[in-house]
């Protein structure tokens, strides 16, 4: 994988006035290897080569951005991918799901019961060759490739850094490269699930880290829920600032800091840096014509 230098775009038209508001854009630095999957994966599948594994395997959902992520990034390093899909196999594959196999991805459909009962630990699979990557990257590697998000951008002025927040991987490891004087807020966009902290926490202890993000709760509806709420403000961030985002993560990330910051939660002379952590495969659920973008 290379290296890169990710653009930070000020919005100024979407974010007028005071605390600034910008934002990295990590959905540009490849078109399927999208945003935080790229740090995410990389550490993982460098370690998956140095164990001499032949095969990566992963479990995600029928619109993961992680999935794709992970066939690509698998095909590009040489190696094959099988992925867990968690719910029954629907008689037409999804967008995403259609081109993880188009990478070579092979996809074995389990149940939400079953799903939800793996429990392999990441790395090798004894005597087979393969690797276990988490759903979401999640584990130590993940973090840790997170935080080379602010190692290998330009962030140290930033005086909050927010991000959207699943599994809470991303999180922690912006916590965790964090200087002191930085803010980091993660905006949970889901519903009826674990909270994130907990496992943010343990990852973080593991690494020696006694600093914890702030955590918000902005579901809107729920994980993959189209709002009208979200769906306004990102046809509003295209037609401003050219920008396009997600229904499941970024979108609620940019709702929930408007908010925040018409709440005053911000100080005025705040810096605020929003980490568009990439992938829109969400948006290919949306039926056609439904984004300007």
């Amino acid at each position: 994988m290379v290296k890169f230098s990710p653009v930070i775009q000020p919005l100024p038209n979407l974010f007028p006035g005071k605390p600034v508001v910008s934002v990295l854009g990590l959905h540009t630095i490849h078109p399927i290897i999208s945003g935080n999957k790229w740090f995410k994966l990389a550490p993982y599948i460098q370690a998956a080569k140095n164990a001499g594994c032949h095969k990566i395997i992963t479990a995600g959902g029928a619109y993961s951005n992680h999935i794709i992520a992970t066939a690509r990034a698998a095909r590009d390093a040489g190696m094959l991918s099988n992925a867990y899909i968690r719910g029954e196999e629907p008689q037409m594959l999804s967008p995403t799901l259609l081109d993880a196999k188009r990478d070579g991805m092979e996809l074995v459909f389990l149940n939400r019961r079953s799903f939800d009962d793996l429990n392999l630990p990441p790395g090798p699979i004894p005597g087979t060759g393969h690797y276990f990557i988490p759903a979401g990257g999640k584990g130590k590697l993940g973090v840790v490739g997170s935080a080379s998000i602010i190692a290998s951008t330009h962030c140290n002025s930033f005086s909050h850094i927010a991000g959207a927040c699943g599994t809470g991987t991303m999180i922690a490891g912006l916590q965790y490269a964090a200087t002191s004087f930085q803010k980091i807020i993660g905006i949970s966009v889901l519903k009826n699930l674990p909270e994130p902290l907990p496992s943010i926490r343990q990852e973080l202890e593991g690494l020696n880290c006694n600093r914890l993000p702030e955590i918000f709760h902005f579901a809107y509806g729920g994980y993959a829920q189209p709002h009208p709420v979200v769906l306004a403000f990102m046809q509003e961030a295209w037609e401003k600032e050219r920008l396009p985002l997600d229904f499941v993560y970024t979108g609620k990330l940019f709702c929930a800091i408007r908010q925040l910051r018409e709440e005053e939660f911000f100080p005025r002379e705040a810096t605020i840096l929003l980490i568009h952590s990439g992938g829109l495969q969400g948006n290919r659920s949306l039926p056609e014509g439904s984004l300007p973008f």
